[in-house]
């Protein structure tokens, strides 16, 4: 899954905080139609997102739990992203989906 997302941040005496958006996939100066958005820290030199839990549709191969409550469709991400030269930013995403 690829996604362009532009951000915009602010520092003050107590951090830098940034929020952003998901862009439209092939009109790159509107908002996605997914409403996706998401907020970083600047935390020891780089941008991280702090985990977030959402529920989703169901994944595909993941099991009900035994308790018959279907949390397995519940995911944790989070993100970290480091700048490069030329303003390029790199990093990782994570995703855990289960019902733990």
């Amino acid at each position: 899954m690829t996604a362009v997302w532009a951000f915009r941040s602010t520092c003050d005496a107590t951090g830098c905080v940034a929020t952003g958006a998901v862009l439209d996939e092939t009109n790159h100066a509107i908002a996605g139609p997914s409403g996706n958005t998401a907020q970083m820290r600047y935390i020891d030199g780089s941008w991280r997102r702090l985990p977030v839990r959402k529920r989703d549709k169901p994944l595909a191969g993941c099991l009900q739990a035994p308790n018959g409550i279907n949390d397995a469709d519940t995911i944790v991400g989070t993100w970290e992203l480091a700048p490069q030269p030329y303003s390029i930013l790199r990093g990782t995403m994570t995703n855990t989906a289960g019902d733990r």
